[in-house]
């Protein structure tokens, strides 16, 4: 399988469980609006009877706040799975040389530095820029780091990373 067809693949199967998560997310929430307002008519209804408007509102209580619970979970299981939408979508971008939103590592540039000016490790269509999957700015500088890096010692290291 090549790597577009694995992307492709991947992408769609996240997306199908994206919709599901959703479909679930929907459903959890009317569960929660419909014990919400069960709790408060049975709470209405039985409001002369102390200790059942209690059990009541306990009971209401307890299964809102196990709602609340995996609403929470699903809806950071969807967040999970739309970034891997995302990383996916990037991987296809790339492949196609359609994504030029990737930084560029140019501020690593460093002319005095051994090898890196010479084989393009930092610019434009670098080596950094089709490497480079970070999101923050500590991420990226040890990335470059790492590729800049002229220790003998940690090349074979670096190589099966």
């Amino acid at each position: 399988m090549n790597p577009k067809e694995f992307y492709t693949e991947t992408k769609a199967a996240f997306q199908k469980e994206n919709e599901q998560l959703k479909k679930q997310v929907f459903q959890i929430s009317m569960l929660r609006l419909l014990v919400f307002l069960g709790t408060a008519f049975g709470i209405y209804k039985t409001f002369q009877e102390t200790a059942t408007a209690g059990l009541i509102f306990l009971l209401g209580v307890v299964i809102f706040g196990f709602l609340m619970v995996k609403h929470s979970t699903l809806i950071r299981n969807r967040k999970i799975v739309r970034k891997k939408i995302d990383i996916n979508t990037t991987e296809l971008k790339l492949l196609d040389g359609t994504f030029y939103t990737k930084d560029h590592g140019s501020e690593f540039i460093d002319g005095s530095h051994e090898f890196s000016h010479d084989i393009d490790l930092f610019g434009e269509y670098s080596f950094f820029f089709y490497l480079n999957r970070t999101d923050t700015h500590k991420g990226r500088a040890a990335l470059a780091r790492i590729l800049s890096s002229n220790e003998k010692e940690a090349v074979r290291s670096n190589q099966e990373s």
